[in-house]
């Protein structure tokens, strides 16, 4: 957790990103020497987690890149330097637009999904066409399929704010959030795949209780797709089959504090029955400005 200043509060305008209760997760985690995030999407909540190590995993390899590069300090310089001496202006947005398609082309269908960690470094390349094509773009896009075909936003009025100063303002908040990513390492995975491998660990560390091992604290949060409106990422999950085995999973993590984050729906009313859960209700405001209800769903640790 990091108190250095951050003007935006997410490496990627994400839609649906838990940028109002970003802080509740971490009270609600509490302090941890480990932390599993499966679904990092913005990572709006990273800073606030309070963790000596942690893992943020996505399918989506772009907005893995950013962070790597941002995590690192003279890749960070080099991006914030490149992006400092970039006018904001439709033809730039264009240009990292047609490098970015090129790219997902050159990868002929494997760059969502195929597991990378490893087989390359970070690019500050990749990594400057993405931030641009963000937050020169139109707000809350990210993650939803697009990201290289959207239009450029330009206001001729003086209401609504002004764009060129959100993207001056992301590029300003590089080095706040190169603090905020510190403790973290990021992999390109699955989440399936991600708290399989957390549940492995879920075995031993039972182990090492029953045996009167004293556990430190380990910790997993989760904002998936949401029922209904995930349909909009780029990375669909099916909602009944997805969802149910999520909460399967988690439920099976006795020894983590888990806490997940969803819409209210009736399907997660449905699921989340069990006592091991514990519901936490808060209201905030939708992209249209209209309240809507939102759950922190806690798993009751044994």
């Amino acid at each position: 957790m990091t108190d250095a200043p951050r003007t935006i509060n997410a490496i990627a305008p994400w839609f649906g990103a838990n940028r109002e209760r970003a802080e509740l997760v971490g009270r609600l985690l509490g302090k941890l020497a480990w932390c599993g995030v499966p679904f990092m999407g913005g990572g709006a909540e990273l800073p606030f987690i309070d963790t000596r190590e942690g893992v943020a995993g996505d399918l989506h390899r772009h907005v893995i890149n950013l962070a790597r590069v941002i995590r690192e300090p003279g890749l960070r310089e080099e991006l914030a330097a490149r992006l400092d001496r970039t006018l904001f202006h439709e033809e730039e947005f264009r240009d990292a637009q047609r490098r970015g398609a090129e790219r997902d082309a050159a990868s002929a269908g494997g760059l969502f999904g195929a597991p990378t960690e490893g087989s390359e470094g970070p690019d500050v390349g990749w990594a400057f066409d993405y931030f641009v094509c963000c937050w020169m773009g139109p707000g809350a896009k990210a993650g939803k399929p697009g990201h290289f075909t959207s239009y450029f936003p330009v206001r001729m009025s003086a209401s609504g704010g002004s764009s060129a100063k959100r993207f001056r303002s992301a590029v300003e908040s590089l080095d706040g959030w190169r603090e905020a990513l510190r403790p973290w390492s990021f992999v390109c995975r699955d989440a399936a795949d991600m708290l399989d491998r957390v549940s492995g660990w879920e075995t031993k560390r039972r182990q090492d209780a029953s045996s009167g091992e004293r556990l430190e604290p380990y910790g997993v949060y989760c904002d998936p797709p949401w029922p209904d409106l995930g349909r909009d990422y780029e990375h669909k999950v099916n909602d009944a089959v997805f969802h149910r085995r999520l909460e399967e999973r988690l439920r099976g993590m006795s020894t983590y504090r888990v806490v997940v984050r969803y819409g209210d729906h009736p399907l997660i009313r449905g699921l989340y029955t069990r006592p091991e859960w514990e519901f936490t209700e808060i209201e905030t405001r939708s992209q249209a400005n209209t309240a809507v209800l939102e759950l922190l769903i806690v798993r009751r640790q044994s």
